[in-house]
């Protein structure tokens, strides 16, 4: 990827949630963390934001909701309790 192509990680997140969303018309139903919508996302171990680009892959996810309910909970991770 040549640095013309690069986006940086606001954007890149943007496109596969409410950019997503809008794709496949549905932008008033998910994409977006708000009362009304459709919840589904991913707890991660560490904020994207706070790492460098490069260790971004090696981010571990603890917890996954889909369709408003708790789907799976990381067996290792003790200290959080979503059910």
């Amino acid at each position: 990827m040549s640095p013309g192509e690069k986006v940086n990680l606001k954007r890149a997140l943007n496109a596969y949630t409410q950019g997503a969303a809008y794709a496949g018309y549905f932008e008033n139903e998910i994409g977006q963390l708000k009362p009304g919508f459709q919840a589904d996302l991913i707890v991660l171990e560490n904020d994207p934001f706070e790492l460098p680009p490069d260790e971004l892959g090696q981010i571990k996810p603890i917890a996954t909701l889909f369709n408003n309910q708790w789907v799976w909970v990381d067996p290792e991770t003790t200290s959080i309790n979503l059910y």
